[in-house]
């Protein structure tokens, strides 16, 4: 993957006859031009004639011609910057360090963005050196500046009257700005950059395939194809664990590359100044030059128009499908706990808190076990609530980088966008997969057990700081894959009712409202709350429970019945208390009923509102909920929680 850097601007300054202008009518001549003007003009170098496939703009400076000031402004527009100094002319090369270097910083610190740009030293005019046949080192003269400045990149000898390396000062160049070594290396210590190491350690997970903490040859070449487009033959790569095993002890074990002996590698790369190897794979998966993924490979730009809904494409279902497979090492379909931190090592940890998970009711309840269809169904509910988090996850764990057919420069294809619900139910039918339902109901009416039946297929999620929970679970539907989100509406909160109404009412399919048949003030909260609601654009759903205890006439204008049947409001009651298994059979219809009520409802339910819940509407149920915030809090009192 070739770096998204596409104009490389490249400065020359350094004392005065040093030859900075010479080398850039070198490179344009292709000889050496002896008389020179003080300042070249500018020059741009088309992307067809360079290797890296970039355009080039080069430019001289000359303190004989410019003020300190004009060349700061020149260092704050440039990619980089070559400082020359003469071979055997100790005042140039001491300027360096005492002038040059210094100027730079200066001018950088006042650049808008402060980004670092790389340096590179060219020693110009070694024939000279050549010519004296002194015995001389560029390692031991250059690594104590290198070891002070860490934005010198390298550092090269050329001539230009015997046109010595003169393309490759400006390939260098190029390269100290294409790929540059401070983000990876620390040439002090000798060692890859934090960040470096743990960028190639999650690398080395995702290429893992087997999760055997080993890659194998058919693992290297899988690596090899995907980031340099062909494999390495048999020699090849035994001669690449050879060198490995030859440095490094614990390198190649079981005839396999080890982590180490990974990270040994792209080390070696960068010390042989192969820089562009290390950029290719980082690149590759999702880095930029801070070796930090980059923002639109974890969040790529998606259309979602207001009233629609986001959900896990087939493909991102069948890569999460292989995801837990190969993690389930046990094979038992259920993930451990050290699986699942397995799982989430190449991501910065688990999406789901563990708080999330517990019950406020019952501060010693565990997490649930992490079977195959509670995490499917927990994937499905991010994708549904956060779809932009949902593919930042799947980006961090190789969605778009190992799916077999994926766009390898997006993880957008994980998600699917449905049609906008006003078209839909224009339409009077739905091709959607997730429906979300509110569930409204006084305290006591079995809000809350209703979602625990739920997450019989999934998991309850409770968000401590507000006291919400929501569930999701797989609801059978005429033969389809099809997930149920319900969310318990804290409604007695009149300071908030309003607003967080206004907020979710374009993805509400359905609306719930539940109350307890054995309580006759129940159904009167309920009705009240609907009635205030009637114009919005959910459909109705009345659910009466706790017919297994003794059902009392309701103190209501009429009855649940009669008030559903003018409405035209399914009514479905159900026993949530009682033999485990005769509640689930009961629930799952209810939850079935709940489904279809969502697929088949009319256009007309939206015939008097253009947006959902009008504010007319919201000032409707914030005023309902005040009126009955009283008669909640006696219910409160002689009323347990369903559960």
């Amino acid at each position: 993957l070739m770096s998204s850097k596409r104009v490389v601007r490249i400065l020359l300054c350094g004392d005065r006859g040093t030859g900075k202008t010479t080398l850039i009518k070198a490179l344009l001549h292709e000889k050496f031009v002896p008389e020179v003007d003080a300042l070249a003009d500018d020059v741009t170098i088309s992307p067809e004639v360079n290797p890296e496939r970039v355009t080039t703009h080069i430019v001289d400076s000359s303190l004989r011609v410019q003020e300190e000031a004009e060349i700061e402004e020149e260092v704050q527009k440039s990619n980089v910057v070559c400082i020359v100094y003469a071979v055997g002319d100790k005042a140039s090369f001491d300027h360096v360090t005492t002038f040059w270097l210094p100027l730079l910083r200066r001018a950088l610190q006042s650049r808008a963005d402060q980004s670092p740009v790389p340096v590179v030293l060219v020693g110009n005019k070694n024939d000279a050196r050549n010519m004296s046949g002194e015995p001389y080192s560029l390692e031991e003269e250059i690594m104590p500046i290198m070891k002070n400045f860490h934005e010198i990149e390298a550092c090269i000898e050329c001539s230009a009257r015997e046109m010595k390396n003169i393309a490759e000062v400006f390939y260098f160049a190029q390269k100290a700005y294409l790929h540059p070594t401070a983000p990876l290396y620390d040439p002090r210590a000798q060692v890859l950059t934090l960040a470096a190491t743990r960028a190639l350690t999650r690398i080395f997970r995702l290429c893992d395939s087997d999760k055997d903490g080993l890659l194998s040859d058919k693992e290297l070449n899988d690596f090899q194809k995907l980031c340099f487009g062909a494999p390495l033959s048999a020699a090849e790569l035994q001669g690449v664990k050879e060198v490995v095993s030859e440095n490094l002890e614990d390198g190649v074990r079981d005839d396999c590359l080890t982590c180490d002996g990974f990270l040994f590698l792209q080390k070696l790369f960068v010390e042989r100044g192969r820089l562009e190897t290390n950029w290719t794979v980082l690149r590759k998966f999702g880095y930029e030059d801070d070796v930090s993924l980059k923002a639109d490979f974890l969040r790529p730009p998606l259309r979602v128009p207001k009233d629609a809904s986001t959900e896990l494409s087939s493909r991102a279902v069948a890569f999460l499908s292989r995801l837990f497979t190969t993690h389930n090492k046990s094979g038992n379909g259920v993930l451990s706990d050290e699986e699942q931190i397995d799982l989430w090592a190449t991501t910065p940890g688990n999406p789901w808190s563990e708080e999330a998970f517990l019950s406020p009711d019952d501060a010693s309840a565990c997490p649930p076990v992490m079977t195959f269809e509670r995490f499917l169904a927990l994937w499905t509910l991010l994708a549904f609530e956060d779809y932009e988090k949902a593919m930042e996850y799947l980006a961090y764990l190789g969605y778009c980088v190992y799916d077999e057919g994926a766009d390898a420069d997006t993880v957008a294809s994980a998600i699917t966008v449905t049609r906008e619900r006003r078209v839909e139910r224009a339409a009077g039918s739905t091709s959607r997969s997730v429906f979300l339902c509110y569930v409204f109901g006084q305290r006591g009416s079995g809000k809350t057990t209703m979602l625990q039946q739920l997450a019989e297929s999934g998991a309850v999620l409770y968000v401590p700081t507000t006291g919400e929970r929501t569930a999701i679970g797989l609801v059978p539907s005429g033969g389809a894959t099809t997930y149920l989100v319900m969310k318990e509406f804290a409604v007695q909160r009149a300071d908030g009712v309003a607003v967080k109404s206004a907020q979710c009412a374009d993805v509400c399919d359905v609306a719930v409202f539940a109350y307890d048949c054995s309580d006759p003030t129940s159904f009167s909260y309920a009705a009240t709350l609907q009635n205030a609601l009637v114009k919005a654009g959910p459909q109705s759903f009345f659910v009466g429970t706790q017919i297994d205890r003794q059902e009392v006439e309701q103190d209501y204008e009429v009855s649940p019945e009669e008030f559903c049947e003018q409405r035209r409001i399914p009514l479905h009651k159900v026993a949530l208390a009682g033999a485990a298994a005769e509640v689930s059979t009961a629930a799952q219809g209810m939850f079935r009923a709940i489904v279809q009520s969502a697929k088949t409802r009319q256009a007309a339910t939206t015939a008097d509102s253009d947006d959902g819940f009008g504010s007319l509407q919201m000032l409707k149920i914030a005023a309902a909920a005040a009126v009955l915030g009283i008669v909640a809090h006696q219910v409160y009192k002689r009323l347990p929680e369903s559960k």
